[in-house]
């Protein structure tokens, strides 16, 4: 039987490049509030925010399965503006459960949550089953629409999976962003022959999981029945310190590394390591395909190429 996916968040990192990937074997829609700048992205797109009932309740019934990617992702955001924060996150979410719940034919559920939800690491690497105490409101957020999924498979029997990616780069990101990772942010230093700045001295130990390699877990977890009512860390397992990261952009990009690094005092309230525990999802035969070197030189790629396949501001 062909899938019919609906794909929330179809703009964006994640599900432009989930877009492009099932679409060349299953019928797919796109949700976005915004257009992605990619042609063929957009033209499966409808232009609509997860928030309004009767878009999401008429999408909803034409698909077989829901990837949910759509979210508010700024930290500073959220704490400036909890409200709107939840309002997305939560009550969006929320609106996608309730129009699903009704629809017979639903074979998956997929959330795309993050790893924020743990806070502050109380041992390493982090498992799934790590304490949670977000240290946000959008990590509050994502976990509170991670229980309501988790409540909606246990009341409705809805076939929902939730996974918690660690940090998430790909050559689509916006560096301009507060959300987009630190591998986005250096490139754009370099490309704009700025010096590097490193906050603290630079070990801290970050796990970085390319936004293509998520998209190949979704699509094993599409077709891993047991994986239902499941949640699950994507991470490389391969912990990275920032220093470490540092030196292969500028590597890279061919720039003295003496030269293109600055250092600054530590920012108050950063965590300082951070890296998951990948055993569960290892189990169901997820393996990242990406390294972190053909990742960065991907970014640095993307850049030099006028930022083509970055999406639109």
């Amino acid at each position: 039987m062909t899938k019919r996916i609906l794909i929330s968040g179809s703009s964006g990192q994640v599900g432009s490049c989930l877009v492009e990937h099932f679409s060349k074997k299953y019928e797919v829609i796109g949700l976005d509030i915004k257009k992605s700048g990619i042609p063929a992205v957009d033209r499966i797109t409808t232009l609509g925010d997860i928030r309004n009932k009767d878009i999401v309740n008429n999408l909803v019934k034409k698909v077989d399965t829901v990837i949910h990617t759509a979210a508010q992702l700024s930290i500073p955001v959220s704490i400036e503006n909890p409200v709107f924060d939840a309002e997305i996150n939560v009550m969006g979410t929320l609106n996608l459960l309730n129009a699903t719940k009704s629809n017979t034919e639903l074979s998956r559920f997929i959330y795309v949550s993050t790893s924020a939800v743990y806070g502050e690491s109380k041992y390493l690497p982090i498992d799934e089953k790590h304490p949670l105490n977000p240290m946000s409101p959008y990590g509050l957020s994502k976990l509170t629409a991670e229980n309501y999924c988790m409540l909606f498979h246990k009341i409705y029997g809805l076939p929902v999976v939730c996974i918690r990616p660690f940090n998430i780069y790909g050559d689509r990101e916006n560096p301009k962003k507060p959300y987009s990772s630190i591998i986005a942010r250096f490139n754009d230093m370099v490309s704009n022959n700025k010096k590097i700045t490193i906050y603290g001295d630079g070990k801290q130990l970050r796990d970085f999981i390319h936004s293509k390699d998520i998209v190949s877990f979704i699509d094993l977890l599409l077709e891993k029945p047991e994986a239902t009512g499941e949640v699950y860390n994507v991470a490389s397992g391969k912990p990275t310190t920032i220093i470490e990261i540092v030196k292969l952009i500028l590597k890279e990009n061919k720039k003295n590394i003496e030269e293109n690094i600055q250092y600054k005092r530590s920012e108050k309230g950063k965590i300082k390591d951070i890296y998951g525990d990948v055993k569960k999802s290892r189990k169901i035969g997820f393996k990242p395909k990406i390294t972190l070197e053909e990742g960065i030189k991907e970014v640095v790629e993307s850049i030099k190429k006028n930022n083509k396949q970055r999406l639109k501001e």
